[in-house]
Parts: C-alpha cells; structure tokens; sequence
C-alpha cells in the first residue's frame, strides 16, 4: 500500500513518516517491524483512538459545535517513534521473501 501510494504521488515524492494509531498500536513489536519493513519512522498517536476522536471532530464542526481553530488547542503532539533498525538489503530480503511467500500460497485451495 505504502508502494502504492507513493508511485501516485506526484513529483516521486517518499514518504518520510507514518502516523499510527487504534488498538494495534499498544503492541510495540509490530511497530518495529513495520517501521523496519517500511524503512521510515511508525510515528504512535498518545491517543490511541485517534481515529476516532478525529471524526468526532468532524462531526463537531459539521454541528457547528467547534470551529477548525478551536481544535488544534487539543492536538496532541506526536507520541513514540519507533525507527528502522534493518540496512537496506536487510528490507530488501525480507520484502523479496515475503513475495515468495506470497507467490507460493497463492493457489493452495483448489475450486471445486
């Protein structure tokens, strides 16, 4: 998805971070791992329903509850930064195994 999104972006722009958050986010080893597989920095929200704040919000300034200014005085700023610890050819071998992976599984239920 992240190959994805940055083959659309325009000028071969890369992303430079990735701002997580949800339940997932409690599990500090999966941090790693995607930080090491993507080669950027996993950056966790200290408001692990981020997501869910966020369309709150929403939904505020859609009810006129709140105004855009008014939010930002309740942005947290960024939690835990997980960094890449893997070289490049480390990430490059364990994308191309796991494309094998992949390649191997496919097919393994048959149609009947």
């Amino acid at each position: 998805m992240i190959e994805a999104t940055c083959t659309d972006m325009p000028y071969n722009q890369k992303i430079k971070a990735l701002k997580v958050d949800g339940g997932i986010t409690v599990n500090s080893l999966f941090l790693q791992i995607l930080s090491d597989i993507l080669g950027i920095d996993v950056i966790k929200s200290p408001n692990a329903e981020a997501s869910s704040w966020g369309a709150a919000m929403v939904a505020a300034i859609g009810a006129q509850i709140i105004s855009f200014n008014e939010i930002r005085k309740y942005h947290a700023e960024d939690g835990i930064i997980q960094k890449p610890n893997l070289s490049n050819n480390q990430r490059e071998l364990m994308i191309r195994q796991w494309k094998k992976g992949i390649s191997r599984a496919r097919g393994w239920l048959q149609d009947d």
